[in-house]
């Protein structure tokens, strides 16, 4: 790698890229393998096993057919960009590889081969690749890169069919002697990675942390510090809490790459997005698909539920979801839902849950009483008929000396609903979500408590859009 794409390799090794190093030079000559690397997103596992492996192979002649496999076919093309520039342009290869450098005989989009004989194709997740041979060989090596995307931790219809597509497809595409390298990020327990530790596999797993710091107490003082949204300069106020004792907030600690991702990295990023999100991005063990998303102990904590809102609030932020989306049911409440930050960082929520036709008159009188400073609602697949009705009522109630003053907007959302509700398990986790003892309020918290598997979850959803447009309004 050093010697001849010193470009990948400006930073120290980690152990995953020693444990590539050894293993990848082995499969040269010991065939038949099947290896699979579990491993943090952003640990240059692709640089090694899609891009330098496959060069490295097709350059020595070792290996007449790769098969390249991505997520996406024009991820696949983009490794394969990557393999052609160096073949074209690397002046050390060049030089010490003169039989295979240069523009071979076969050079498009997906499929090249060099002029040494060497071919290496690039295909999607799901795209046909059985059948594949070039000159009665079939594929003698077939790395796969990533091949679950994050939206398929929402769908098990999705994993089942990559799933499928790898044991029905890929693993029958090559002859006795193929090598099988399979690397990636563990999105969920069905993912094809962790499907993969089975027998005939041999698996490596790696965190991006190794070990925690022993000093845990002092990490969720600082995480209190980081996450006060009512501190305007939060991060700064954080960071100087670390850096006053970082020597004992770090002991303990084995971090796998910090040249790329130090501990306050990956500290920070477990605080800011929770741990289901920091177990499937940088650990081998995304958490169980099966329960709650949510332990039950968030919501028993002494002090969840309060009675009256607290003085000193910050910014109140309202939140409308019509349900009136593709996957809503019929029998969904329209949710009204109300929050506050405080300035000690704590959220304070309340709700109106209601299931009734005109949900905006609603909106308007829940906002008469609780005076937010913004409203929001979600926008999609209301066809654009929120907005003007809304502004039609609010001149309405001004012609009749019942005037009320809104910022009103509206937010088109683009991931899936459970994507959006892991916007709260920070919160939830640490202690900074005050629910109030309302029925609107009890209601909130059934349905937080079922969530991904309740019949209903409106109310989360209008929660976590309260506290992101908390979170974008004090940034």
């Amino acid at each position: 790698m050093r010697e001849y794409l010193p470009q990948y390799v400006l930073q120290s090794l980690s152990s995953l890229h020693r444990d590539l190093a050894a293993d990848l030079a082995e499969l040269v000559t010991v065939r038949g393998q099947k290896r699979c690397y579990v491993a943090p997103r952003g640990s240059a596992k692709t640089t090694w096993v899609s891009k330098a492996y496959p060069l490295y192979c097709a350059l020595e002649g070792v290996e007449p057919l790769t098969l390249l496999l991505a997520e996406t076919g024009e991820q696949a093309r983009a490794y394969l960009d990557s393999i052609k520039d160096e073949i074209e342009g690397n002046p050390a290869i060049a030089r010490d590889y003169p039989a295979a450098a240069g523009k071979g005989p076969v050079w498009q989009a997906h499929r090249i081969r060099l002029r040494n004989g060497s071919e290496i194709r690039a295909r999607g997740s799901g795209g046909r690749i059985l059948g594949s041979t070039a000159r009665n060989r079939r594929p003698t090596l077939v790395v796969v890169d990533d091949g679950n995307e994050r939206g398929d931790a929402y769908s098990p219809t999705k994993r089942q069919r990559k799933l499928d597509w790898m044991i029905k497809d890929v693993l029958p595409v090559g002859e006795p002697g193929t090598n099988f390298v399979v690397a990636g990020t563990p999105i969920h327990r069905e993912a094809i990675v962790c499907d993969l530790r089975r027998a005939g596999w041999r698996t490596r797993s790696y965190r991006a942390l190794a070990r925690f710091p022993e000093r845990l107490d002092l990490w969720v003082e600082w995480e209190k510090l980081l996450c006060n949204l009512a501190d305007p300069r939060r991060a700064d106020t954080a960071r100087a809490f670390y850096e006053g004792q970082r020597a004992e907030m770090s002991r303990g600690s084995e971090v796998l790459w910090p040249d790329r991702l130090t501990l306050y990295d990956i500290m920070a990023y477990r605080a800011q997005y929770g741990e289901a999100a920091y177990r499937s991005e940088y650990t081998d063990d995304p958490g169980a698909a099966e329960g709650a998303e949510w332990p039950p102990e968030y919501f028993d904590r002494p002090g969840f539920w309060f009675d009256q809102w607290p003085e000193d609030l910050v910014l109140k932020v309202q939140s409308l979801d019509p349900s009136k989306g593709v996957g809503d049911n019929p029998g969904d409440f329209q949710a009204h839902v109300m929050g506050g930050l405080h300035t000690d960082g704590i959220v304070y929520l309340d709700a109106d849950m209601r299931r009734e036709p005109n949900y905006i008159e609603r909106c308007l009188d829940v906002a008469a009483v609780f005076r937010p400073q913004i409203v929001v609602a979600e926008s999609n697949n209301t066809m654009g008929l929120i907005m003007p009705e809304m502004m039609r009522q609010v001149e309405e109630r001004r012609a009749t000396n019942r005037s009320i003053e809104i910022v009103y907007e509206e937010v088109n959302h683009h991931l899936p609903k459970l994507a959006r509700m892991r916007g709260l398990t920070g919160y939830l986790s640490r202690g900074q979500i005050r629910v109030r003892n309302t029925p609107g309020g009890r209601l909130l918290v059934e349905q937080m408590r079922d969530v991904p598997n309740g019949q209903h979850d409106d109310g989360p959803d209008a929660a976590a859009t309260v506290v992101r447009r908390i979170e974008e309004a004090m940034a």
